[in-house]
């Protein structure tokens, strides 16, 4: 799926996703993170607002609709099918996906120490040892595949 190309709708998106992932770093306001490590933050983060909004959308699928499911990630069917797929399966999807980055984002700021703080802890120490080269503008690398259902 990474080497198909991203649909117009896809790459908006993506880069709601981004400008929603560097305003969770701006609003965190956390002080180890500075320019030559808020590439690596990014990524991080990326993968567990993925992780975050696909569990709580497989969450909301019957069984019968889990093992739907099951079988077209088995087929490695691409990411407008699976949204598509979504989309027909959950009632007031938007609303849903909405809530889940919500959820991620009062987890991720708020001084409770949940997983997603504590992750993120973990991340920008990692950060602070090996910084990485930031992404040139526009560029916003392949897609992240849905999170793989159990």
């Amino acid at each position: 799926m990474a080497d198909q190309p991203i649909s117009k709708t896809g790459y908006q998106d993506q880069l709601a996703l981004l400008t929603f992932v560097d305003n969770l770093i701006r609003d965190r306001k956390d002080p180890r993170v500075d320019e030559s490590n808020t590439p690596q933050i990014r990524e991080i983060l990326l993968k567990q607002i993925n992780e975050a909004v696909n569990t709580h959308l497989v969450s909301l699928l019957n069984d019968k609709d889990q093992a739907e499911l099951s079988l077209l990630l088995d087929k490695d069917v691409s990411d407008d099918e699976l949204n598509k797929f979504f989309k027909s399966k959950i009632v007031n999807f938007e609303v849903e996906m909405a809530a889940a980055l919500l959820n991620f984002r009062t987890a991720y700021i708020s001084p409770a120490q949940s997983d997603f703080v504590k992750q993120a802890d973990e991340a920008a120490k990692i950060a602070e040892k090996k910084p990485v080269e930031p992404q040139k503008a526009g560029d916003l690398g392949a897609p992240l595949p849905p999170a793989p259902v159990a």
